[in-house]
């Protein structure tokens, strides 16, 4: 039912005027071209100081070069001290609480990322924020389950039986001790892991039983289905992970001036939820929501 539910709310609301049109490009009211700038790589770190102290030192210079948007990496917690928040451990911790060994993560503080972007509005630069949704790692605990081994160039077709596995599918947050959320990981809102710690195998499992309906369908067909990336696979097609997505988005969105945001391999979405993410609403006020879509080692923004 809810499926169902999902795919004629899909239907009768997805019409939506072309993105762009909807897009506020520039922070402020000015006629002058949008550019926006990538400010981090994957090896970027300063020794001296945060990368968001970093960045806010730089401000000055990127508006004086007509820069209108910077994009960020993750700001969430990462399952490693250095880890670049593509290993996403927590949404909920943008640096601010005791987990996985520190406060900060490999960026800096929430405070020190918040008034930088206070320093980038000054300057009437907008921040777009990469959110990763699509995948966990760093749990807590492992959890016994079934699941059945297939194919990495095709997830579609199994390479085994199902037998049972130990993965790592549970997230306790004990950190945070429940601010912002109640919500707890298990085994139950994924699809798919990448070890099996019982038999020491790297290798993908599609979770099955207790209720697991395989991968999310309308997802891309790459690979057989694109639902699967890496780490623990959030199912997709499920209402508590579907209700889940909203409220990080406004919880980075609510956190001033953080109101865009790029959305992390959505080829792997469910489509349902690409609707809630990108639904005006979410965003409350000027809304803008890049997707980055990777397709045969590619990535490409739309």
């Amino acid at each position: 039912m809810f499926e169902l539910l999902s795919s004629l709310r899909y239907r009768l609301f997805s019409q939506a005027r072309p993105a762009l049109e909807n897009m506020k490009l520039r922070y402020d009211d000015s006629n002058e071209n949008p550019l926006m700038i990538q400010f981090f790589t994957w090896d970027c770190l300063k020794e001296d100081i945060s990368w968001w102290k970093h960045f806010e030192n730089e401000i000055p210079a990127l508006a004086a070069m007509g820069i209108t948007q910077v994009w960020l990496p993750p700001p969430n917690k990462a399952a490693h001290k250095t880890g670049h928040g593509y290993d996403a451990y927590d949404l909920w911790d943008l640096g601010e609480f005791e987990q996985k060994g520190q406060v900060s993560t490999r960026w800096g503080t929430k405070d020190e990322l918040l008034q930088a972007c206070s320093v980038a509005q000054s300057h009437s630069i907008g921040i777009l924020i990469d959110a990763v949704l699509n995948h966990k790692m760093g749990a807590d605990r492992m959890e016994v389950m079934p699941a059945v081994p297939v194919r990495d160039d095709n997830r579609l077709k199994a390479i085994g039986k199902v037998r049972d596995i130990e993965g790592w599918t549970a997230y306790d947050f004990v950190g945070r001790q429940n601010k912002y959320s109640h919500f707890r990981w298990t085994q139950e809102h994924f699809t798919g892991v990448d070890w099996d710690q019982r038999s020491k195998t790297r290798q993908i499992f599609r979770i099955s039983g207790g209720g697991h309906k395989g991968w999310s369908e309308n997802v891309d067909r790459e690979l057989g289905n694109y639902d699967y990336l890496l780490g623990a696979d959030v199912s997709n097609s499920t209402p508590r992970t579907i209700s889940f997505a909203e409220p990080v988005s406004r919880l980075i969105i609510a956190t001033r001036p953080l109101k865009k945001i790029c959305y992390n391999g959505v080829n792997g979405y469910y489509k349902s939820v690409l609707f809630v993410l990108t639904h005006p609403e979410t965003y409350l006020t000027d809304p803008c929501a890049i997707g980055l879509f990777r397709q045969r080692g590619r990535w490409v923004f739309d």
